[in-house]
């Protein structure tokens, strides 16, 4: 992509103070989000590992990965999880040269061995989480308030925004998906609607090759949906889902949340607990979310129109658009 028609990103910094100082980049995130554009800006070779046009790509990374390491650096390994092998031939790489900055490797999803392969690749391939674009990065919010200076104390100053309600109610169900920002208002929902079907349809599919109820799928993501920013026991999600259909068993569906959660789509905000003495009550259900509210609104159906006929659903929603700014704000 040409530099001119780039939105840049806050995480675009990030990653290029983390090429400074280790051998290889893991910028994980859900499909769509940018992920491979951001990387490739940085980067002097692209391999795009998931091309069905290119088997023998494929090939030449699970027999000998060696020889694409022999060209101009940085090189980018989109979608890495396609040979999950390469994650090894990078260590090495990135072990024998000792170099800095040398690769990024990019993925929407997770294999099953992901917690294996980050120990394995500790000091070497340092991971980096990147979401949908905040409102700050959409233009939607001026920014005149700063997290890190809340941090650090200051509190003398006071924001405004010039959005609507109206507004507000139309980011949250068009999210912060770089496709739907650059495409006209009419439309954005379609981008929405389309990388929801696929979601349930073909990337729930592939995390793992075994065959999947799509309907469950998606009373699974309603069920979230629908109790968005709420701490939702789990019992409550297979309850929703299992009442539709019993031939799900309760497995089923929380086979169907981990790969979910594979693919970056929920992302719950964990558990807490308050210092040792405080009387705060401890929180030990995680609040149930997605990685952009505009799922849930694809996934109930949900304009803005509707959004802002049902205050209560738009103040879930609301927050959970909230959450997703300060993860992108805060990893920064």
């Amino acid at each position: 992509m040409d530099r001119t028609d780039y939105i840049p990103r806050i995480v675009d910094r990030q990653l290029e103070r983390m090429l400074r100082t280790t051998g290889a980049v893991q910028i994980k995130g859900p499909k769509g989000c940018g992920k491979s554009t951001t990387a490739s800006l940085v980067c002097r070779t692209d391999y795009i590992l998931q091309d069905p046009e290119n088997e023998s790509l494929r090939m030449l990374a699970r027999t000998k990965p060696s020889e694409l390491f022999k060209v101009e650096k940085p090189i980018l390994i989109d979608e890495w999880q396609e040979v999950p092998s390469i994650w090894d031939s990078v260590r090495v790489e990135v072990d024998r040269t000792g170099a800095m900055g040398e690769f990024v490797l990019t993925g929407s999803s997770q294999p099953e061995d992901e917690e294996e392969r980050r120990h394995s690749g500790v000091d070497r391939i340092a991971p980096l989480m990147m979401y949908t674009m905040s409102l700050y990065e959409t233009g939607d919010s001026n920014g005149c308030v700063s997290l890190s200076d809340l941090f650090e104390g200051k509190t003398d100053f006071a924001g405004k925004s010039d959005q609507s309600l109206d507004d507000v109610a139309f980011v949250t169900v068009r999210g912060g998906w770089p496709r739907s920002v650059r495409i006209d208002r009419e439309y954005a929902k379609d981008v929405v609607m389309n990388y929801y079907n696929a979601t349930i349809g073909i990337d729930a599919f592939r995390i793992d090759g075994k065959k999947k109820n799509v309907e469950a799928i998606d009373r699974v993501l309603r069920s979230y949906s629908r109790n968005i920013c709420t701490l939702a026991q789990m019992k409550s999600i297979v309850a929703d889902v299992i009442s539709s259909d019993r031939l799900v068993s309760q497995s089923t569906v929380e086979d169907y949340v981990r790969n979910l959660k594979a693919l970056h789509i929920i992302e719950d905000v964990p558990a807490w607990s308050p210092s040792v003495r405080s009387k705060t009550v401890i929180r030990s259900t995680p609040k149930r979310n997605l990685t952009d509210p505009s799922l849930a609104a694809v996934a109930l159906g949900m304009d803005e129109k509707r959004l802002i006929k049902d205050m209560k659903k738009f103040g879930f929603m609301f927050e959970s658009l909230c959450i997703r700014d300060l993860r992108v704000y805060s990893n920064a």
